[in-house]
């Protein structure tokens, strides 16, 4: 979560840019993420980035 007087700065965008660069000089050829379904706003983020949905998984927990 992000405090609202620093949102909408770029901050997310540039974090995102540096991430991916290491991940080419890295040799990577693809970057996934993992986005809650319910995470509407958030997965148009990601697609506006270029990032398109993939197949959806169940995610599985147990309390140990």
């Amino acid at each position: 979560c992000v405090h609202p007087e620093h949102r909408q700065k770029g901050i997310a965008s540039q974090l995102m840019d540096k991430a991916e660069d290491i991940l080419r000089q890295r040799g990577h050829k693809e970057s996934n993420i993992l986005v809650a379904t319910d995470q509407e706003s958030l997965q148009e983020i990601y697609e506006r980035r270029g990032y398109q949905k993939g197949r959806v998984y169940q995610w599985m927990w147990k309390e140990l």
